[in-house]
């Protein structure tokens, strides 16, 4: 060690062979450090709880539930639809607001709480013997952490602008129930939006009627009976339509056992060998420069 390191202190630059020599010197710290951090890495992997990923593929609802062709007859008129709430945007906007209910945090902290998953959200926070949380009540778990839990670690969505397909996920520890609350969600979307559609168009209706009994041009009174028909068909598509915001193209199924998704251990362990002989590589190489320089100025001293 001490012959490589006079060697170096003539130079600017190491070399190659100064470069290995050192790392053959501190082989030991190398290899200790290596082994450290694999196992560490290892237990990670090991003690980390097994997550499952269930999958549902969507496609927006088809039918046309707006004015659709009556729209550009009617486009005189679209001051009176807008008033009555009547929709003559894209099927994109209708499927944006669906994605942003079911992203929503009124949507999700009442399928929290309808399944009283909090617990199941933070176990170590609940004594399951009492039933009753374990911390004080300043930390104990809120419905809106639940919800940020939810969609940040649970829920996920996909967009595929191209195709327009939807892919929404769940990630959980237990396989069956991923699968099962990936279905309700879409189940209680689709609901959702079939409840909020009737309603606008029981309103809708309800306020065109009204105008149409105060207006006595005949032009008028036409147009406003085919934004009736229409509401009328959207109160009829919303109540026997059951898949109104979201086609499902393929349901959520439990993953296969042997499917996991998080964590990857294979790969936590390959990382943990690798990160751990590069660091260990690096302190040697480090400790070898220190050395080195500590003996150019003990050289420039003695001359």
């Amino acid at each position: 060690m001490n012959n490589s390191i006079v060697t170096v202190s003539g130079r600017d630059e190491p070399s190659l062979l100064d470069i290995g020599r050192a790392i053959v010197a501190g082989r030991y710290w190398v290899m200790a450090i290596t082994i450290l951090t694999t196992i560490a890495c290892a237990s990670w992997a090991y003690f980390s709880p097994t997550i499952y990923r269930s999958s549902t593929v969507l496609a927006p609802a088809t039918t046309d539930r707006s004015i659709g062709g009556l729209s550009s007859a009617l486009g005189q008129f679209g001051g009176l639809a807008s008033l009555a709430g009547i929709n003559v945007d894209t099927r994109d906007s209708r499927i944006e607001e669906a994605l942003a209910v079911l992203q929503s945090r009124e949507f999700i902290e009442k399928f929290i709480s309808d399944h009283n998953l909090l617990p199941i959200l933070f176990p170590t926070k609940w004594d399951a013997r009492n039933q009753r949380w374990s911390v004080s009540a300043a930390r104990e778990p809120t419905a809106w952490k639940g919800y940020r839990y939810f969609v940040e670690r649970i829920m996920n969505i996909d967009r595929d602008r191209k195709s327009g397909l939807i892919t929404m996920s769940v990630d959980w520890q237990s396989r069956m129930e991923a699968a099962a609350w990936a279905n309700e969600i879409i189940e209680r979307a689709n609901s959702e939006m079939r409840v909020r559609a009737l309603d606008a168009a029981v309103a809708s209706t309800r306020y065109l009627e009204e105008e149409r009994e105060h207006t006595q041009l005949v032009e008028t009174r036409a147009a406003i009976n085919h934004l009736i028909e229409s509401e009328i068909g959207k109160k009829m598509m919303a109540t026997v339509t059951k898949e109104y915001a979201f086609r499902v193209i393929d349901r959520a199924l439990p993953a296969d056992v042997n499917d996991i998704w998080k964590p990857k251990r294979v790969l936590l362990v390959i990382l943990g060998f690798v990160g751990g002989l590069i660091f260990g590589i690096i302190l040697v190489l480090s400790r070898f420069g220190f050395r080195a320089a500590q003996m150019d100025f003990a050289v420039q001293m003695t001359h």
